[in-house]
């Protein structure tokens, strides 16, 4: 009757694998207490931290100090804007978009990576679609987004013819 109450072989595994369980997240609970910094600690660094940002406030200010350390002053920035397109790049961009309408889309990205289409061009197509140029996009990247918005287009257009 005593025996009765003792558990099985895998139910002591079971309990084994448990208590492991538990003190490996005693331990992790352990180690991450001891990696909170003191209180002291912290306000150090936020002290430091709030010099560093007056010396920053200063150099912004100063002529000679600020574009040494690649500070502009606040009031010098400016806002990239892109040009308004003429008239003339209007009806071009939109002549292009009519010819690359009835390419597929692989056509129409080998078409602006190609040697006809510039840049510009390429960007004057994509304000045609209502899209905004990107900055900081490769060539291909930038085919890539125009032939997609083109294919989208089209399908929006026979999703819209259907019904």
């Amino acid at each position: 009757m005593l025996l009765s109450g003792l558990p099985s072989a895998e139910e002591k595994l079971q309990i084994q694998s448990r208590i492991s369980d538990l003190k490996r997240f005693i331990d992790d609970l352990d180690k991450s207490l001891a990696s909170i910094p003191p209180i002291k600690d912290t306000t150090l660094v936020s002290e430091a931290i709030e010099k560093l940002a007056g010396l920053f406030m200063k150099a912004e200010s100063n002529p000679t100090m600020g574009p040494l350390l690649g500070i502009t002053p606040a009031g010098q920035r400016k806002l990239r804007r892109s040009e308004p397109l003429t008239e003339v790049q209007v009806s071009a961009a939109r002549n292009q978009i009519q010819e690359l309408n009835s390419l597929t889309i692989d056509e129409i990205r080998s078409r602006l990576n190609g040697e006809n289409y510039s840049l510009a061009d390429m960007r004057a197509i994509a304000r045609a679609l209502g899209m905004r140029p990107p900055q900081k996009l490769s060539r291909e990247q930038f085919a890539h987004q125009i032939a997609t918005k083109i294919a989208n287009s089209r399908g929006c257009e026979r999703l819209g013819e259907g019904s």
